[in-house]
């Protein structure tokens, strides 16, 4: 009988952006309260709708800071799982991973390239990972899909992934 273990986890809490939450959060909120006392008298309803909208987007950044504060990167056998909020869903297979080192500044692009993802963004990567082939991701919610041949991420203890997606050594 083979027993198999667990999947391995490792977190991100270090790509939290709290400053920047908090920046959002503020200029979202202050930005509701003025809309809604300039259209109260003249458009209750659309005063108390994007009132409502400002509320759902206060509740959206507020989960999405408490998912990245909660979620991990999870390594199974055949694919390295990343499910970071409703941002980024990739399940990266393992069999197409060439490389996987530190991130250093010389591997960030120069501009704009389709086949590279800071996952972790707005965070500065401490993990490139590279693959053979272009690998399938998911974007917001899964409404963009991209086929990318880097991907770039944040993690809490790099050393111990990379260590973990090395091939064990030959009996």
């Amino acid at each position: 009988m083979t027993v198999h273990a667990p999947p391995a986890e490792f977190t991100y809490r270090s790509a939290r952006a709290g400053a920047m939450t908090a920046g959002f959060a503020l200029a979202v909120a202050v930005e509701t309260l003025a809309v809604h006392l300039w259209l109260a008298a003249r458009h209750p309803a659309w005063a108390w709708g994007l009132t409502a909208l400002g509320a759902a987007s206060l509740a959206y950044l507020a989960a999405e800071y408490r998912a990245a504060g909660r979620g991990a990167v999870r390594l199974r056998a055949d694919a390295v799982v990343l499910r970071l909020g409703g941002s980024v869903a990739a399940d990266l297979p393992r069999g197409e991973l060439a490389e996987a080192r530190p991130f250093t500044w010389r591997d960030a692009p120069d501009g704009p390239d389709p086949r590279y993802l800071n996952a972790m963004a707005p965070a500065d990567p401490n993990v490139l990972l590279s693959f053979a082939r272009p690998v399938p991701v998911r974007l917001a919610w899964g409404l963009v899909r991209r086929r990318v041949e880097r991907v770039a991420l944040r993690l809490d203890d790099p050393a111990a992934f990379v260590g973990a997606l090395r091939p064990p050594p030959p009996p």
